[in-house]
C-alpha cells in the first residue's frame, strides 16, 4: 500500500482509498493507529489532493456504497449484541478521521486554491448528522486556521456560486441543511455566502410551478403520504382473489343451487378470503397484482414528489421565514400573522386551534398589533447608525416582505369591505417610512408592490376617502428612494408611477403619480443627467398638455424643477402613442403639435409614420390556419386602432359634437371611395338597448353625411335612405330627430321615392300601430316634408289627410296620429305653418286620449 501511495493522487487505485476508509472505521483502535501510521510515513507527492480525495471517497462510501452495512458484522462480532438494531458507524470515528486528515496539510503554506479544494471536499463529511453531533464547528475552525483566511477563501464570486451549486446538488437533505448552516454560521462566512445562497433559493422558488398544486386527485395525496413499499389501494387484493365472486354473476335460473344458497356460498368464500388475507396467505394472482399496484403507486408518488404535492411541508416552511422576521412576543404577533396569512391564502393545511376566531377579526387584530411596531421613537435623521436591535423591535424590511402576501390578498379581493382595505392603507402609511428602513436595505424594500397596491385603490369612488392616505404613503416611499446614494435604485419605482400617466380614465391616478414623482427630485435629476430615463421625459412631456388643469400644472412644475428637455427621439414615442386604443385624446395630439413646433423638420417623419400606422392597421390581422390551410381563427379587424371607437358616444355633448364634426369632414373628403360598408356594419352591430342610442345617433348623422356626397342615381343612396327610415323604429327621441334632419337633404335628390315613402308613412301613422311606431312615422314625414316644397306638399294632400284624421270621432288612433304629425311638422317646417295649427286648435281639445291631449 505504501508503494502505491507514492504515486500521484490522480493515479492512485480506488482500492487504496477503500482500504484506508475501512481501516479508519474499524472498531479495533490498533487497526486505526496502523492506518494513521501508514499515511504519516508515506511521502505524499500532493498531500492536499490526497486528503481531498479521501474525504470525498469516505463520504460517498458512507452514503452510496453502504459502508454502514458492510461494517455491521465487524462491530457486532466485537460487541456480541444479541438483538440487532439498525446499525450506523459512530460519528466520533469520522470526526477523528477529519482531524487527522486536516493535520496532514501544512496550514501555513497552503494556497487559496488548495484551501478551497480541501475545504469543499471535506464539507459534506463534516455535515453528516452523526459528525455534527460530535463536533459541529470543526469545519469552521479549520477554515479560520488557514493562512489565507475566510476573506480570501470567499473572495471569488464564481467560486462561491459553484460552491452553492455543489451544496444544493447534495442528495441527502439533512446533510444539505447542515452544509448551509456551516456556510451562513455567525462569523465571516455569513457575510460572504448569505447573498449567494439566497439568490439560489430565490431561483429555485421562482422555478416552482404553482399549477402543480391544483387538480390532484385525493387518492394521489394519500399515496404520497403512504410509506414506500406499503400498499395503499388494498382493494386489488380482493379484486384478484379466487374466492371473490361478484354478486352480479348470480343466476336465478340455476337449477343446481337456489339463489339464497348461492348468496350464502359467496359470503362464506369472502370470509375465508378475509381469514387467509389476515394470515398473510395470498394467491400468486394476488401477489402479482400487489406487485403491479405497488409499482404503479411508486411511480405515481415519485411523479407527485416532483410536482410538489407538499402543502403540509410548505406550511411548515412558512414559520421559518416568519422566525427570520418576527421575534417571539407576549402578544403572539408572530403566530397571528402567520396563521392569518395561511387562512387568507386558503391554505389546504391549517391549524384548527387558530381557526376558531373569525378570519375578519383575526386579520383586524393582526393589523392592530402590526401598527404597534410602527411607533416612531423620535430619532433624528442626523443621528448616527442605529443599533441592530432597534430594527428588530420595530418595523423593518423583513416584516414588510413577510406581510406583503396578506396585504395583496386583502386589497385585491372583492370579499373584504372598504373598512378592511382602509386598515391596509393606514398600515402601509405608518410602516413604509424612513425611520424603519436602513440605507443599505433600500434595494430590498418591495416599494413597487406597495405602490401598486395603493394605486389600484385610487380612482375608485368607493375608496375616495383614502385618497389622502394613499398620497401620503406614496410620498413616504419617494422619501425612502431619496435616501439612496445610487439613483438607479429608484428606476423601478418611477417606472411604476409613469405607467399610470397615460390613463385617461382616472385623473386621480395621474395626479397622485405626478405628486409622487415631484418628490423624487434628486433621483430624477441624476438620472436625467445620465440620460437613463427617456420614458420619464416622454410621459411628463405629454402630461403637460393634459385636459386636467391640475395634472397639467404638476407636469409643468416638474419640467421646470428638473429642467426637462426634449430631443428628436421623442417623435417616435409620441407617434407610438397613437396606436393605443384608449389614448389621452387631448394630451397626445397637443403634445405632438408642440413637438412639431419645436422641431418643424420632423413634420414629414410624423406624417409618414401616421400613414404607416394607418396602412398597418388597415387590413385584418391575427388570423390562424391549420396545416391544411383551413381558417381556424378569423382575422381581427383593426379599425378600433385607427379610428376612435368611443368618440361618437362620449358623455360630454361638446366633445361628441366635435367628433361627429371631425368624422363628417373625413367623410366629405374621402367617404365615397373609402368608407364602403363600414358605417352600415357598425349600425348593424348595435343592439336596441338604450346605452347604444347616443352612438346610433352619431352613426345616423354620418350615414346621412355620406349619402349627401353620392352622385344622383347611385344605388347606394336608396339603400342608405331606406336604412335611415328603418332606424325610425328605434325608441329614442334623439335618434329620430337625427334621422329627420338627415332625410331632408336626401329627399331633394330622390323625390319620387320620397313621395312613395311619404304615402306609406302616412298610412302607418293613421293605422292601429303602437304609439312608438306612430311617433317614428311622424318624424319620417317631417323629414320628407322639409325636403319637399310646399307645392308638392299640397299636391300630396297631406294637410287634408291630417285634417280628416283629426275629425275621425270613432278612432282615437287616427286623431292621435294627426296630432303627432302636426307636432313634428311644426318643428321641421317654417313658422308660416303655425297658422294651420291655430285654425285646428279647437279640434285638438276634443281628443279623448290624455297622451294626445297633452300634445
Amino acid at each position: 500500500m505504501k508503494k502505491g501511495m507514492l504515486r500521484s493522487p490522480e493515479d492512485l487505485p480506488e482500492i487504496i482509498y477503500y482500504f484506508l476508509t475501512v481501516a479508519f472505521c474499524w472498531p479495533d483502535y490498533t487497526v486505526r493507529r496502523l492506518a494513521e501510521g501508514t499515511v504519516k510515513s508515506t511521502a505524499l507527492s500532493d498531500p492536499v489532493q490526497f486528503v481531498s480525495n479521501l474525504f470525498s471517497y469516505a463520504y460517498n462510501a458512507l452514503t452510496e456504497s453502504g459502508l454502514d452495512q458492510m461494517m455491521e458484522k465487524a462491530y457486532y462480532s466485537v460487541t456480541n449484541q444479541s438483538e440487532k438494531q439498525e446499525f450506523s458507524l459512530p460519528g466520533r470515528l469520522f470526526r477523528a478521521l477529519a482531524v487527522f486528515l486536516f493535520k496532514q496539510v501544512d496550514l501555513d503554506s497552503t494556497s487559496v486554491e488548495q484551501c478551497r479544494k480541501l475545504m469543499v471536499s471535506s464539507l459534506p463529511l463534516c455535515s453528516l448528522p452523526r459528525f455534527v453531533e460530535c463536533d459541529g464547528s470543526l469545519w469552521i475552525r479549520t477554515l479560520y486556521r488557514f493562512r489565507c483566511g475566510s476573506e480570501a477563501f470567499f473572495s471569488d464570486e464564481e467560486f462561491c456560486q459553484n460552491l452553492v451549486e455543489i451544496v444544493f446538488a447534495t442528495v441527502q437533505l439533512d446533510v444539505k441543511v447542515n452544509m448551509i448552516r456551516l456556510l451562513i454560521a455567525e462569523g465571516d462566512t455569513s457575510s460572504f455566502m448569505n447573498v449567494t445562497i439566497w439568490q439560489k433559493i430565490n431561483t429555485l422558488l421562482s422555478a416552482i410551478d404553482i399549477s402543480d398544486y391544483y387538480d390532484i386527485p385525493e387518492n394521489h395525496y394519500h399515496i404520497f403520504n403512504t410509506p414506500e413499499g406499503v400498499l395503499f389501494n388494498t382493494a386489488v387484493i380482493d379484486e384478484n382473489s379466487e374466492e371473490n365472486v361478484n354478486a352480479k354473476n348470480l343466476r336465478r335460473d340455476n337449477k343446481a343451487y337456489s339463489y339464497k344458497e348461492q348468496q350464502a356460498e359467496i359470503q362464506l368464500r369472502k370470509e375465508l378470503a378475509e381469514k387467509k388475507r389476515a394470515e398473510g396467505k395470498l394467491t400468486k394472482q394476488q401477489e402479482k397484482a400487489i406487485e403491479n399496484e405497488l409499482k404503479r403507486e411508486s411511480n405515481n408518488m415519485h411523479r407527485r414528489s416532483y410536482e410538489m404535492l407538499v402543502s403540509k411541508y410548505a406550511v411548515e416552511c412558512l414559520p421559518a421565514f416568519r422566525d427570520a422576521a418576527f421575534d417571539p412576543s407576549e402578544d403572539y404577533l408572530h403566530e397571528i400573522v402567520d396563521h392569518a396569512t395561511l387562512r387568507e391564502l386558503k391554505s389546504s393545511y391549517l391549524f384548527p386551534e387558530w381557526c376558531e376566531e373569525s378570519l375578519e377579526d383575526q386579520i383586524g387584530r393582526t393589523f392592530a398589533l402590526l401598527s404597534t411596531l410602527c411607533l416612531d421613537l423620535g430619532c433624528d435623521d442626523e443621528e448616527e447608525e442605529l443599533d441592530v436591535d432597534y430594527y428588530r423591535d420595530t418595523m423593518n424590511v423583513s416584516k414588510l416582505l413577510f406581510v406583503l402576501p396578506l396585504l395583496k390578498s386583502v386589497v385585491y379581493s372583492t370579499k373584504w369591505p372598504s373598512s378592511m382595505k382602509f386598515l391596509v392603507v393606514n398600515f402601509i402609511k405608518d410602516a413604509v417610512r424612513k425611520p424603519f428602513i436602513k440605507k443599505d436595505d433600500i434595494g430590498t424594500v418591495p416599494l413597487v408592490e406597495y405602490a401598486q397596491l395603493l394605486l389600484s385603490l385610487i380612482g375608485n369612488h368607493e375608496f375616495s376617502h383614502i385618497f389622502d392616505a394613499c398620497n401620503e404613503s406614496l410620498g413616504n416611499m419617494a422619501d425612502i428612494i431619496e435616501m439612496s446614494d445610487e439613483p438607479t435604485a429608484g428606476v423601478p419605482f418611477y417606472q411604476t408611477l409613469i405607467q399610470y400617466l397615460p390613463d385617461a380614465l382616472s385623473d386621480e391616478k395621474r395626479i397622485v403619480a405626478l405628486k409622487t414623482l415631484s418628490k423624487l427630485r434628486c433621483t430624477m435629476t441624476s438620472l436625467l443627467k445620465r440620460h437613463q430615463c427617456p420614458d420619464f421625459v416622454h410621459r411628463i412631456f405629454v402630461a403637460r398638455f393634459d385636459s386636467s388643469v391640475e395634472v397639467k400644472g404638476l407636469a409643468e412644475q416638474i419640467c421646470t424643477d428638473l429642467n426637462v428637455e426634449v430631443n428628436v427621439e421623442l417623435c417616435e414615442k409620441l407617434l407610438d402613442d397613437v396606436k393605443f386604443e384608449k389614448i389621452n385624446l387631448t394630451a397626445v395630439p397637443e403634445a405632438l403639435k408642440a413637438f412639431i413646433t419645436v422641431y418643424p423638420n420632423e413634420m414629414n417623419t410624423a406624417l409618414i409614420k401616421l400613414k404607416t400606422v394607418y396602412e398597418e392597421t388597415k387590413k385584418p390581422s391575427g388570423g390562424e390556419v391549420d396545416q391544411f390551410g383551413r381558417l381556424i381563427v378569423a382575422p381581427k379587424d383593426q379599425s378600433s386602432t385607427r379610428l376612435v371607437p368611443d368618440g361618437l358616444c362620449d358623455a360630454d355633448l361638446e366633445r361628441r359634437a366635435a367628433m361627429i364634426h371631425a368624422a363628417s369632414r373625413v367623410i366629405n373628403r374621402f367617404g365615397e371611395v373609402n368608407m364602403n360598408d363600414y358605417l352600415e356594419k357598425e349600425c348593424d352591430a348595435l343592439s336596441e338597448v338604450a346605452e347604444h342610442d347616443v352612438l346610433r345617433e352619431g352613426l345616423v348623422v354620418l350615414l346621412g353625411t355620406f349619402a349627401k356626397d353620392l352622385d344622383k342615381g347611385n344605388p347606394k343612396m336608396t339603400q342608405i335612405f331606406a336604412r335611415l327610415i328603418a332606424t325610425l323604429s328605434t325608441p329614442s327621441q334623439q335618434v329620430r330627430e337625427s334621422v329627420a334632419r338627415c332625410n331632408a337633404p336626401l329627399v331633394r335628390l330622390m323625390q319620387e321615392q320620397a313621395k312613395q315613402l311619404l304615402r306609406h308613412l302616412t298610412k302607418l301613422l293613421l293605422s292601429d300601430s303602437t304609439y312608438g311606431e306612430q311617433r317614428g312615422a311622424a318624424y319620417g314625414i317631417g323629414g320628407i316634408v322639409k325636403g319637399l316644397s310646399l307645392y308638392q306638399m299640397k299636391e300630396l294632400e297631406l294637410m287634408d289627410i291630417i285634417k280628416t284624421s283629426l275629425e275621425a270621432k270613432k278612432s282615437a288612433k287616427k286623431r292621435g296620429g294627426g296630432l303627432l304629425a302636426l307636432e313634428i311638422l311644426s318643428r321641421q317646417v317654417s313658422v308660416n305653418t303655425l297658422l294651420i295649427k291655430f285654425n285646428l286648435l279647437v279640434r285638438w281639445v276634443t281628443c279623448s286620449n290624455p297622451i294626445y291631449f297633452k300634445l
